[in-house]
């Protein structure tokens, strides 16, 4: 987003470039190095209460070989 004041500013959280705060472009979107982490470590979180794990144990889905 563009301020009044002609800075760029994070899309998530509103800090500005004249703060002295860099931007990244994800798409459309700029968002500051304080969102990215916060949006990695959210992720990462919902990957660890909402995935299930892989069962090791399972057998192989590939079809056997006929002789």
């Amino acid at each position: 987003m563009k301020y009044g004041c002609g800075h760029e500013g994070c899309d998530i959280c509103g800090t500005r470039t004249c703060m002295g705060m860099d931007l990244a472009s994800y798409g459309e979107f700029k968002v500051c190095r304080v969102c990215t982490r916060s949006a990695i470590k959210f992720a990462i979180h919902a990957l660890e209460e909402l995935s299930v794990r892989p069962d090791r144990t399972k057998p192989c889905g590939r079809p056997k070989e006929q002789p």
